[in-house]
């Protein structure tokens, strides 16, 4: 494998918070709006199916620049700084709140290996170093994510990449259904087999 040119984040994905304080989006899940999503719907490298916060469709037309397309990723910007999870075709066409970042990649880039290379455990220790703590909520700035180094490989050696990193990951999830399952068996058999004292 040839060794990696590094790029600055900036130099291969456009980055932008979400849309300002100002526009206050409405509790009570999604139903007859557009889904918000905020850090605590950042989770294992995923996105939540179901924010509990909306914007209704006739606001959310004034946010066209804010809503999101399967491909880009979102990074947390306070709370928890650099947790990162790509957007799905489920989540085309949702918003995202000004504590999350978009990182829209560019063309010289690989999606999914963009996303997989920023919740690496490389990626992740460098973000952790630059958080901001002085509010008492840690935070990372878009200046300092922006100068994130990525290692950028060939096309075919990232998408290489991207295919073995979504092999393992689909692992873990099929063990972690496993182990939910067994649980959930454990707690009912419990149930049948013992009797609560008295």
């Amino acid at each position: 494998m040839t060794a990696p040119v590094w790029a600055r984040l900036a130099d291969l994905a456009e980055l932008r918070p979400g849309f300002p304080k100002r526009q206050t989006p409405h509790r009570g899940g999604t139903t007859g709006g557009v889904p918000v999503l905020r850090p605590p719907d950042v989770s294992d490298g995923e996105l939540s199916d179901r924010p509990d916060l909306s914007v209704p469709t006739a606001e959310a037309t004034g946010l066209a620049r804010y809503r999101l397309a399967a491909g880009d990723i979102l990074c947390v910007r306070t709370g928890r700084p650099g947790a990162c999870a790509p957007v799905t075709p489920r989540q085309d066409g949702w918003l995202h709140s000004d504590t999350l970042f978009r990182i829209r990649p560019t063309s010289a880039v690989d999606p999914a290996y963009l996303a997989h290379y920023l919740s690496s455990p490389a990626a992740q220790g460098w973000i952790l170093r630059r958080v901001h703590r002085g509010t008492g909520i840690p935070s990372i700035t878009g200046r300092d994510l922006a100068d994130l180094p990525v290692p950028l490989l060939e096309s075919a050696a990232q998408r290489e990449a991207a295919e073995i990193m979504a092999a393992v990951t689909e692992k873990i999830a099929v063990h972690r259904q496993i182990v939910e399952t067994a649980n959930e068996l454990r707690t009912a058999l419990a149930l049948q087999l013992f009797s609560a004292p008295k």
